[in-house]
């Protein structure tokens, strides 16, 4: 009686521990399927990446309307690149269950999943950081950057004439004539630098998630 109700224990034991054992080996034709399907899916990223170029294009101009057509582009290249780098990645290593057990590295793992989403795309302002946030989402908010700062060297002097104009407006024709040129000339070394800066800088999601150095953004919006 004392040795079986000291060796009851061990049975329970060994009885959990089975099943446990048992689900932590997995099968190997599920270990080949699984390395198969990552191969698989690593080929045709990299044969139909380019496809990222023209699908960007499409769904940043359909959700941003006029700007979608610079910025979609920008994001087209990225993703492109993006993509057959993960589907290289994929081919060479399928063997290797990383990142997760075969799980794709890209989302969506297709090139031609998510290209309608309903109720349009979000834009890279809902996500407070980068590590948060998707690949796609992540090169949108670089495109966006390196776009505006672009857009604030090519059109940072018409600020000159903006000041005047807001000066004199508001303040009267003294000060626009006297102080509307001065503002004008601060702003446009403002801007322009500023649109360096964000161009020179534009894979650095800070401030906040690729968010503008200046208010307004552009030139053109009303302070």
């Amino acid at each position: 009686m004392r040795i079986f109700t000291a060796s009851l224990p061990l049975l329970l034991l060994l009885s959990i521990a089975n099943p446990v054992f048992a689900q932590e080996t997995p099968r190997t034709d599920v270990i080949i399927e699984k390395m198969s399907f990552k191969l698989v899916r690593g080929v045709v990223n990299m044969a139909t990446c380019i496809v990222e170029l023209p699908k960007q294009t499409y769904l940043t101009s359909r959700d941003r309307g006029a700007t979608g057509y610079a910025i979609g582009p920008l994001k087209g290249i990225g993703m492109t690149l993006y993509r057959a780098f993960t589907g290289i990645t994929e081919t060479v290593l399928f063997m290797v269950p990383q990142p997760g057990y075969f799980d794709p590295m890209i989302d969506p793992e297709f090139v031609w999943n998510g290209w309608v989403l309903p109720g349009g795309m979000a834009w890279a302002g809902a996500y407070d950081y980068a590590e948060n946030s998707s690949p796609q989402k992540v090169v949108d908010g670089m495109a966006t950057k390196a776009t505006r700062g672009m857009a604030n060297v090519t059109t940072g002097w018409l600020e000159f004439p903006k000041q005047i104009y807001l000066t004199y407006s508001e303040e009267g024709p003294v000060k626009g004539v006297l102080v509307g040129p001065l503002k004008g000339v601060g702003m446009t070394l403002v801007r322009t630098v500023v649109g360096f800066a964000e161009f020179a800088t534009f894979f650095v999601a800070s401030p906040g998630f690729y968010d503008p150095y200046f208010d307004p953004a552009f030139v053109w919006q009303k302070e």
